[in-house]
Formats: structure tokens, C-alpha cells, sequence
């Protein structure tokens, strides 16, 4: 019955396939013959029934979507851009897929289209998502849900609540999880999504499985499994057979297991999902763990672990180094399961830190203040919208009031008007022989303007020649300028991506060598190698820094810098130096409003650079001293330390980045560069002044801005 079954299920497979094949066959035709005007929605069409099961063909269309697109209007820009970060993800290279998504995003904003907007959120979330980055996924994903609620649209809103749900699943909230699953699946049947039907039943049953409630995981695969006889998806229904594998194997059914498991592995490999790939091979090491066959489970484990290092899913390689560690210890070889266990931490640590917790509650509250905000400015609007009716009813009236008045007075005035209107002819008459005169002038004054009109046109036509020359020479320039931030930009983007994962190994190497090194001087430079790589790493954060300043766009709100303060002094614990450090603060009650971001990063940039020089120094009673107060129409802030000190040869490139005096303590200068730039975002100063005690100062100066 069994065999008949995925017989049936083969059958089915392969006639939707057919009927799927001859859709896109019609919309290729359809697109050949299209205006431009629809060809975007058409290459959309396509795409999408491309890219789960046929993404290299998917990728085809794409590019030429991005050519189509590189002549018409934002929108369309926009979307052929979304469209092929989304075949980047069905790829499994999920970096591409953010670059893409980025730049869809600032299309998609410059056209003001929010439909855009929220689908280009939604897929960076699900992008961060796949690399462990779940803060950065979770921003992105409420952030998408909030804006797709207020514009109420339901495209995309099925991906949506399946990408929260997700999220929260891997930080094993299960009870939050399962209620956006369910709004998920309630809103797939109303729209009768069948595709995102079996998405959100794999998902609500995953979450059973990783509480190990098999019983009440299994009737969500088995419906997934029905729904799916309807469809061709092969990447959510070989989820659905690998879940019903995961629950024979938790029940020892290995022969079952490794049925379904087989029937998930052929639908990934048919369309070479890498990421289910490499799940299955740690499920194939898995069912050969529980019967003894450890040499079989520990090369298909292997395979596994290439595969989820290749595409950089993380919390798949997590997952193997920790199966990888038990395999070894049932061998006996405890050397190798320590070294595996040393990755598994180390590895873990850089996707769960300390503050991934906190992190993800200010986020829920960050994304509650705007909705809650966005209620009540609809609400202002709405009393707003009353008022002026009442405003304009009241007008209306006043209006007809007036203009009765009016009137009364007109018709007294049109009877004076009668009776004066005759002696206003005689005297017209005087008049006219005076105008005949007069027009003789005019005549020859208007023949003085005619020829001083054409010389001056002339003239404008000369001068618009200039300055239609200076304007392409300008635009020209502008162009060219944008080509060259734009390469800026994705060059310190790659290099940030593509040597800090590099770094991390090569940090996490020399934590496992010092556990491993005995020999004092190989302890030494293992310990000044992991200083200078985490050094190094420092130095690509700042770089990303720079280059993100310049884009931001600035908000407006409260500043409270008393808790901005205590916290940089929290982050700031960890510095060498600090506990011996006594801070002074005098803070003014101040109502003012800038962008939090920029004056945290002054904040912490300079208090960072006074506790480092700190060390150095041979005070006894070292301090940093803080003074925030308003003068006029400013604010001033006061930083000031007793520690090593400047040298005045150093004052007039001190904020400038790779100068000699930065070199010579043994940095490149960011930090002070940054604390230049974002003052000046600011439309603010920072500076080194005098003090009278030989203490090192800065002062920052902003506008005031009361808050409101």
C-alpha cells in the first residue's frame, strides 16, 4: 500500500509538473508579444514559477529582467532587482541575495512605492534569517509585517508571518512561533494559497518536533502531505517528507525514516536546494548513529558540514559540529570530539552573544512604539480631517453671510454709479484726445522695447547654451561621482563580509590552540595574533561605519544622555583599564531631540579613545569627566581625561584617518574620523581645546533642537 501510495504520489508529481511547464510555456509567449508596460509583471509570473523548483532557469530570466528594467522608470528597476536577490536565495547564496535586496530596497524607496518597500523588508529578514543573523532577521521581518498590516497587503503576507514564526522557532519561543503559523495557515486558506498552505503546516509542526511532541507534529506533515498532492513545490513538500522522517527516527522506525528521507533527498537534488541537502545528509548520519554504523554516520555528517560551509548556513554547521562530537565520543577518539566540541562553542557563541536576548525584546518594543505610533498619527488625522469640515461648514456660512451684505451694498452703490456714470462720460471724452497724445508715445517707446527685447533674447539664448553645456558637464560628474561611491560602498561591503568570516575562523583557531599550546612564547604569539586579528576586525566594523553615515537618514528624537552614557559604560566594562577609572558626569536637564544613532556613536567613539589612553597612563587617580549643558542656542558637551595626553604636533591632523600620530599609537585614526563625521552630519563641531590643567579635552558643539 505503501508503494502504491508514492506511486500515486509520483503520478500526481509529474502531471502537475506537465501542467506547470505548459503555464510558463504560455506566459513566455505572452511575454514575447507584451508591451513593455507589462513585460515586468510577466517576468515576474515567470520567475516565481522558476525559482523554488527550477532556480538556474530562474536565473535566466532574471538577468534579463535587469536589462529589460536598465531602461524604463523605478519601479521597474525595483522590482527586476527583488526579483533576482530572490533567485540569489534559492541558490542558497544568500550574501548575493542581500546585496540585490539592499538595492531593490533604495529603488523601491526613491519610487515611494510601499508595496515594494515591505516585500524588499520581508526578504532581507528571511536573507538574515538563513545566516543566523536572527536580531537582524527579526527587525527586518516585524518591520515588513507592520508596514504590510498598515497598507493592508496581503501579497506576501503568508512568506511574512512564516518568516517570523521561523525565527522565533530557532530562539525556541515556540508559543509566539506557533501563533503567527496560525495566522499564517488561517490567512492560506482564505486566500486558498495552497503553496503557502504547506509551508506554514511543515513550519507549525517543526515546532512540535523540537519540543519532541511527535504525536501532535505528525497530523500537520500528514495534512502537508495531502495539500501537496495538489501542487509542484518540490522545496516545502520534501520538508514535509522530511518531517515525517524526523518522526520515525525519534520513534526508531529507521526503515521509514530512511524512506522519506530518500523521497526529501531526490525533490532537493532535482532542483539543488543545498541547504535541505545538507539537512538530509545529517539526517542520513543520524539513522546510521542509532545502528551502530558510526564510520557511515561520520562521512555522511561530513558531507553535510562542506555543504552548509559553503552556502554559510551557520546554524547548520552548529547543529554538525555538535553531532559530529557525540559520533566521536561513541568512538572513543575524545581528541577529535574536543576538537569539535571547541567549534561547536566557539561557533555558537558568535549566533547566540549575551545580549541576543535583550537585543530581540528592544526590538518587539521598537516595532509596538511604531505601531502604536502610527495608530495615533491615523487618529490625528482623522480628528484633523473633523476639524476642518467644521472649519469649512463655518466658512461656508460666513461666506454667504458676507456675500449677502455685499450685495445689499451694491445695489446702493449701482445707483450712485447711474448717476454719476454721465459726468465720468464727459469728462472720458477730455481724456480721449489726452490718450491720442499719449499713444503716440507709446508707439514709439514699445519700437525702443521690441529692439531692446530682441537683443535680449539674444542674449538668453547664449546664456542658456552655457548653461546647458555646464549642466550635462555637471550631471556627468555626478554620475560618475555616484559610480565611484557606489564601487566604494560595495567594496568595503565585500571586504567586510568576505575577510571577516576569515577572521572569526582564524580568532576562534587560536582560542582552541591556547587551550591545546603549553610552550610560554607559543602562548605569546598565539595571544598577539588574536589581538591583532580582533584588532583587524575592529577596524572593518569602523570602515562599515564610514561608509553607512554619509546614507543615513536622520531622525529626530528625545535624547536622554545620562542612559546613553551608562550605556557605552556598560559595553566599555570589558577594556583593559576601565575598573580603575573614575567617571564624573554633570549633566543639565535638558529637553533636546537629535538622531540617537550619530551622537551614541560621538559618545562612545570618545569615551572609548579616553578609557584605551587611560591604561598608558602613570596617574594615579585616573578619571574621565563628562559635562553635557546648553549655551544660547547650542549644546556643549565636555570630555575630558587625565591620561597620556596629545602633543601639539598632533592637534591639526588628529581627526583625519591614517595620519602619523594615529600610526603611532598603534591605530588608523577611525574613531576620531567617525566622531568628525557624524558631528557634521549633525550640523555640529567637535574639537580638541586648551585646558588649564594639561588634561586632554574635547569639546562637541550641536544646535539646540527643543523637544517637542
Amino acid at each position: 500500500m505503501r508503494y502504491c501510495a508514492f506511486l500515486f504520489f509520483l503520478f500526481l508529481s509529474f502531471s502537475n509538473g506537465f501542467a506547470q511547464q505548459s503555464a510558463i510555456d504560455s506566459l513566455k509567449k505572452e511575454l514575447a508579444a507584451a508591451p513593455n508596460e507589462k513585460k515586468i509583471d510577466l517576468y515576474q509570473a515567470i520567475i516565481i514559477k522558476l525559482w523554488l523548483n527550477h532556480p538556474d532557469s530562474a536565473m535566466v530570466y532574471a538577468q534579463r529582467a535587469v536589462k529589460f528594467a536598465s531602461t524604463m522608470d523605478l519601479r521597474t528597476k525595483a522590482i527586476a532587482t527583488r526579483l533576482t536577490g530572490g533567485v540569489f536565495y534559492y541558490q542558497d547564496l544568500y550574501d548575493s541575495s542581500i546585496r540585490c535586496n539592499y538595492r531593490a530596497l533604495q529603488l523601491s524607496e526613491q519610487a515611494k512605492d510601499s508595496t515594494l518597500i515591505a516585500s524588499c523588508i520581508n526578504n532581507l529578514g528571511l536573507d538574515f534569517y538563513r545566516l543566523g543573523s536572527y536580531p537582524e532577521a527579526l527587525q527586518y521581518l516585524l518591520k515588513a509585517f507592520s508596514l504590510k498590516t498598515r497598507i493592508k497587503q496581503n501579497y506576501g503576507m503568508v512568506q511574512t508571518l512564516n518568516n517570523i514564526g521561523l525565527v522565533y522557532t530557532e530562539l525556541k519561543e515556540y508559543v509566539k512561533s506557533r501563533d503567527f503559523f496560525n495566522r499564517a495557515i488561517d490567512l492560506s486558506k482564505e486566500m486558498k494559497d495552497k503553496d503557502g498552505l504547506v509551508y506554514s503546516l511543515n513550519n507549525f509542526g517543526v515546532t512540535y518536533l523540537n519540543e519532541k511532541n511527535f504525536d501532535a507534529a505528525e497530523p500537520y506533515f500528514k495534512e502537508a502531505q495531502k495539500v501537496g498532492l495538489d501542487i509542484e513545490n518540490a522545496v516545502w513538500e520534501s520538508a514535509t517528507f522530511s518531517g515525517l522522517g524526523r518522526i520515525a527516527l525519534a520513534r526508531n522506525q529507521l526503515k521509514e525514516a530512511k524512506k522519506f528521507f530518500d523521497t526529501s533527498f531526490k525533490m532537493r537534488e532535482g532542483i539543488r536546494e543545498w541547504n535541505g541537502i545538507s539537512e538530509i545528509y545529517s539526517y542520513f548520519s543520524k539513522i546510521h548513529g542509532q545502528s551502530g554504523e558510526l564510520d557511515s554516520a561520520l562521512f555522511y555528517l561530513k558531507k553535510s558540514i562542506r555543504i552548509a560551509r559553503q552556502i554559510g548556513a551557520r546554524d547548520r554547521v552548529v547543529s554538525d559540529y555538535k553531532l559530529m562530537t557525540d559520533l566521536f565520543v561513541q568512538k572513543g577518539k575524545y581528541d577529535s570530539a574536543f576538537f569539535y566540541q571547541s567549534k561547536f562553542i566557539a561557533l555558537r557563541d558568535t549566533l547566540f552573544d549575551e545580549n541576543l536576548a535583550r537585543n530581540i525584546n528592544d526590538i518587539q518594543l521598537q516595532i509596538q512604539d511604531e505601531e502604536t505610533t502610527s495608530k495615533l498619527r491615523e487618529k490625528d488625522r482623522e480628528i484633523s480631517s473633523r476639524t476642518n469640515q467644521a472649519y469649512f461648514v463655518a466658512a461656508i456660512a460666513s461666506l454667504i453671510m458676507i456675500a449677502a451684505i455685499g450685495f445689499y451694498r451694491s445695489r446702493n452703490r449701482e445707483r450712485k454709479l447711474k448717476d454719476d456714470l454721465a459726468q465720468k462720460n464727459n469728462e472720458v471724452e477730455q481724456q480721449k484726445e489726452e490718450l491720442q497724445l499719449s499713444n503716440e508715445q507709446l508707439a514709439s517707446a514699445h519700437e525702443t522695447i521690441s529692439r531692446q527685447n530682441s537683443e535680449l533674447e539674444e542674449f538668453n539664448l547664449q546664456l542658456q547654451s552655457t548653461v546647458d553645456t555646464r549642466t550635462k558637464e555637471l550631471e556627468l560628474a555626478n554620475r560618475e561621482l555616484n559610480v565611484v561611491n557606489l564601487e566604494l560602498d560595495n567594496f568595503i561591503y565585500r571586504s567586510s563580509h568576505d575577510i571577516k568570516g576569515p577572521l572569526a575562523r582564524l580568532i576562534g583557531l587560536c582560542h582552541v590552540a591556547l587551550l591545546d599550546v603549553s610552550d610560554p612564547k607559543a602562548k605569546t604569539y598565539l595571544l598577539k595574533l588574536s589581538e591583532n586579528a580582533k584588532n583587524l576586525n575592529e577596524i572593518f566594523d569602523r570602515l562599515r561605519t564610514v561608509s553607512d553615515i554619509d546614507s543615513l537618514e536622520l531622525s529626530r528624537e528625545r535624547i536622554l544622555f545620562r542612559e546613553m552614557i551608562n550605556r557605552i559604560k556598560s559595553r566599555l566594562k570589558a577594556l583593559e583599564g576601565y575598573s580603575e577609572i573614575t567617571f564624573k558626569e554633570e549633566i543639565e536637564n535638558i529637553e533636546f531631540q537629535s538622531d540617537p544613532i550619530l551622537l551614541e556613536t560621538i559618545f562612545h567613539n570618545l569615551m572609548e579613545n579616553a578609557v584605551k589612553f587611560q591604561k598608558k597612563s602613570t596617574q594615579f587617580n585616573k578619571f574621565i569627566s563628562i559635562t553635557v549643558k546648553r549655551q544660547n542656542g547650542s549644546v556643549h558637551v565636555s570630555f575630558i581625561d587625565n591620561g597620556i595626553g596629545i602633543a601639539k604636533t598632533d592637534d591639526k591632523e588628529l581627526f583625519a584617518m591614517f595620519t602619523n600620530a594615529a600610526l603611532e599609537h598603534k591605530t588608523i585614526g577611525l574613531g576620531l574620523y567617525i566622531v568628525k563625521q557624524c558631528a557634521a552630519k549633525l550640523n555640529g563641531t567637535v574639537r580638541i581645546v586648551p585646558n588649564p590643567h594639561q588634561y586632554t579635552e574635547f569639546e562637541l558643539t550641536l544646535p539646540f533642537e527643543p523637544f517637542n
